[in-house]
């Protein structure tokens, strides 16, 4: 751990292990007093990468009113995973961003893939959050569900410039759809609430994928990762 979280060096973890996915093997570290559900975790993995296997394709609307074709793949290189739950008082990896409560480093050529999500209340905080979600497990979920993408699946655009966008743009609007599945909402619903929201990107603001009805429905009516 001392290689890939340092920061955590001090603090106990309460339970850890090691899955084994279709494409990969994810070694998970849990700091907080919730215990993880593994099941739910490893189906969440598989989807994302039965999804990258088929090689989903489309566009993404920029607010210049461009629209960016994607590809999705599986990633290049053979990896794996290095999963951290953490409470909120514990420190960010040097590697994350102080002011995320979820995210996910990819070295192009590097096998790791290194995911934290703190279980945090700061949705609380933001009103459109506050509205969605109920529990920090909840908000943990979702953000997992977003992370989980960005470990999972390879998005390229036709415009490199703006690659990382792609990749955020399409992983936070499967989350969407995931949170929307999860809490049984129409697809009709489902299109209202995407078109109604935009991404936050590195890139700037972007508009949320729109995943056709049959994809929609795919996603896994998976509830909270914890129990």
């Amino acid at each position: 751990m001392a290689l890939t979280y340092p920061e955590a060096v001090y603090f106990t973890p309460t339970e850890e292990g090691l899955f084994a996915t279709s494409l990969t093997t994810t070694r998970w570290i849990n700091f907080t007093p919730l215990h993880l559900d593994v099941r739910k975790v490893g189906e969440i993995i598989n989807f994302y990468e039965q999804f990258a296997v088929r090689e989903m394709s489309g566009s993404f609307a920029l607010l210049t009113g461009e629209q960016v074709p994607f590809a999705v793949t599986v990633p290049t290189a053979p990896y794996t995973n290095r999963l951290f739950f953490t409470n909120q008082t514990m420190p960010n990896p040097y590697w994350g961003n102080v002011d995320k409560d979820a995210l996910t480093l990819i070295a192009n050529n590097a096998p790791l893939h290194l995911t934290r999500i703190r279980v945090s209340d700061s949705y609380q905080k933001r009103s459109i959050e506050r509205q969605m979600y109920h529990s920090m497990s909840e908000y943990a979920t979702v953000s997992f569900w977003t992370e989980a993408c960005q470990a999972s699946v390879m998005v390229t655009t036709t415009n490199p410039q703006i690659l990382k966008a792609g990749q955020e743009a399409f992983c936070n609007s499967a989350s969407l759809a995931a949170y929307m599945r999860v809490n049984n909402k129409s697809y009709d619903e489902y299109v209202n609430a995407a078109q109604s929201m935009l991404n936050d990107t590195i890139h700037g603001k972007v508009g949320f994928l729109l995943f056709p009805q049959e994809i929609y429905e795919s996603f896994p009516k998976i509830g909270s990762i914890f129990r």
